[in-house]
């Protein structure tokens, strides 16, 4: 099963981790194209949102959905950020949308807040992803 991972870019290192723990249980692993640069500078993830430009002449947001696409299964990094335990930013949101909408098995790090707490909380909820809390052996 080939699994694309989606998660706010800040966790990037997280994104590394998961992806080799996936690899090491016989997985093929996609992840954003940015990552493996954000790895290399961390401290450059903040100019990295401010290149609108960059972001727009490399078309990061089509091909990451070209990666989404491409695999079986979506992975949500949801780690806590900004005091939201169980975070899913705005890209993440997205491509885990684009992944419900191609038929996609959708798989959550673990639950996100109440709708009343989280406006995407209720959008969240409807894709119906299987929450793992962590537990990689129940990606199937």
């Amino acid at each position: 099963m080939t699994i694309f991972i989606s998660s706010s870019m800040t966790f990037t290192e997280k994104i590394l981790e998961v992806k080799k723990q996936l690899e090491e249980k016989g997985f093929t692993v996609l992840v954003p194209l940015e990552t493996e640069d954000l790895a290399k500078a961390p401290d450059s993830i903040e100019s990295f949102k401010v290149d609108l430009s960059n972001g727009q002449e490399t078309a990061i947001l089509k091909k990451n959905f070209d990666e989404v696409a491409k695999a079986d299964a979506l992975l949500t990094l949801n780690l806590d950020k900004r005091g939201i335990k169980g975070y899913v930013g705005p890209s993440a949101l997205m491509e885990m949308g684009l992944a419900y909408y191609l038929g996609k098995k959708l798989f959550l790090w673990q639950e996100v807040p109440h709708w009343e707490e989280v406006p995407w909380g209720y959008e969240v909820r409807l894709m119906q992803p299987k929450i793992i809390n962590g537990d990689l052996s129940l990606m199937q």
